[in-house]
């Protein structure tokens, strides 16, 4: 009789389980619908802007890293030499480090490495910074070139995403335009432009100055050239509005560090800081950022003059 009264349990246990199973199945499935949904959101997707490293090329003879004001301001397209942008927005030296380093096996021996130096390339980068970009590189990178890696990071951004989404898993529902203002000239109804340069300004300028990243892009020089290539420090034009709030200080600072650099490793340093060229704010997207005829325009320059230096 024991046993009798047993069996209706067991049957019970098996069927409760498989129900389980069963449920926990269809989570899962549901789970990884909602997290590939997330992953392909125009948001996410231009969030990180990624999706360019999985069409880098072999055989670099011309490259560039750096923050958004190299990946706006140079334009390959339609070059007759392979080429390719590496700049992500706020990129700092460390990073560039690392990508060149995996990289390193797309390029040609001598190729030209463009290493921009801007107004904010050597302020300090915080934590909160830090985090709100590593997760970019988790979708690039293995876990062997991460300047930090965690299991718990790894699953977040790289394996589950929607994870960490919060109210952004709305986008699932109501996605972003897949556009970009780089096409565009200087909105003028967005604000007065001085008033806009001047909010870049501070923004920039509360970071003060890091020796670290002097150090990091001296390490990155160090690394390029014993790497049989051949590094170029440039500094990208910015709107005259934005320059002028830069005081004869900061910039005899600026470019003091900056010729001790290439006085140490030898290498050239192309200035348009002030370029005559590029007073013109239809050139721009907003007070620091070149649109698209901008960056045609001074891609063709650079060109020129890194023709000139190794010619």
């Amino acid at each position: 009789q024991q046993r009798v009264r047993v069996l209706p349990v067991l049957i019970i246990g098996v069927v409760s389980m498989k129900k389980i199973l069963l449920f926990l199945g269809i989570g899962l499935f549901m789970f990884i619908l909602v997290n590939s949904a997330y992953e392909n959101t125009n948001y996410r997707r231009q969030m990180l802007d990624v999706d360019k490293f999985s069409r880098v090329p072999h055989g670099i003879k011309l490259a560039n890293f750096g923050p958004s004001h190299a990946r706006d301001a140079l334009y390959y397209r339609d070059l007759p030499i392979t080429s390719f942008n590496f700049a992500l927005s706020a990129q700092h030296f460390g990073y560039d480090l690392q990508l060149l380093r995996y990289y390193l096996k797309k390029f040609e021996t001598k190729a030209i490495v463009l290493l921009p130096v801007t107004y904010g390339s050597f302020g300090r980068y915080t934590d909160e910074m830090l985090d709100s970009q590593k997760c970019r590189y988790y979708k690039i990178l293995p876990p062997a070139y991460l300047m930090e890696f965690s299991p718990e990071d790894y699953a977040r951004y790289k394996l589950f995403p929607a994870l960490g989404a919060g109210l952004k898993i709305r986008y699932i529902v109501k996605d972003t335009k897949n556009s970009s203002d780089w096409n565009l000239p200087y909105n003028k109804n967005t604000g007065n432009i001085k008033q806009i340069a001047l909010k870049k300004y501070e923004k920039l300028n509360s970071r003060g100055f890091s020796e670290d990243s002097v150090e990091d892009l001296i390490a990155l020089i160090q690394y390029a050239q014993a790497c049989d290539l051949r590094p170029v420090l440039v500094t990208i034009p910015v709107t005259r509005e934005l320059d002028a709030y830069y005081d004869k200080g900061f910039l005899d600072n600026f470019f003091e560090r900056i010729k001790t650099i290439t006085d140490e490793f030898n290498i050239p340093y192309l200035n348009y800081s002030k370029d005559e060229r590029f007073q013109d704010i239809d050139l721009f997207c907003d007070s620091d950022h070149l649109n698209i005829r901008g960056a045609k325009m001074f891609t063709e320059i650079v060109l020129d003059d890194l023709e000139y230096i190794y010619s």
